[in-house]
């Protein structure tokens, strides 16, 4: 795991970014399956998927240490969070949030 914690900051950077880039609630059905929280997150359509991402950055702040298995190994809940929010980034956006969560 990731020696030095990612700050606050970073997190809710990360989160407004999903919230930004994310348009299908299958895309954040499966980043929350991938984060191991489909039992906090519910898959349905009820919740709007902004929501969603709201509900998945206050999971993430609060429980960030957790350790989660990935295709990667066993690293923090957050750091699986932002690593799944780089995954999105595109090379030469104009994303002001974007910008904010590379920094």
């Amino acid at each position: 795991m990731k020696s030095r914690p990612f700050t606050r900051p970073t997190i809710v950077a990360a989160n407004e970014f999903l919230a930004e880039v994310i348009r299908t609630h299958t895309q954040i059905n499966k980043a929350v399956l991938r984060l191991g929280l489909e039992f906090e997150i519910d898959a349905g359509t009820v919740l709007g998927i902004e929501k969603k991402c709201d509900r998945l950055g206050r999971i993430i702040l609060d429980r960030q240490w957790e350790a989660i298995e990935t295709l990667d190994g066993t690293v923090s809940l957050a750091e699986a969070f932002v690593r799944e929010a780089l995954g999105l980034a595109e090379e030469n956006s104009s994303s002001v949030r974007q910008r904010d969560l590379l920094r």
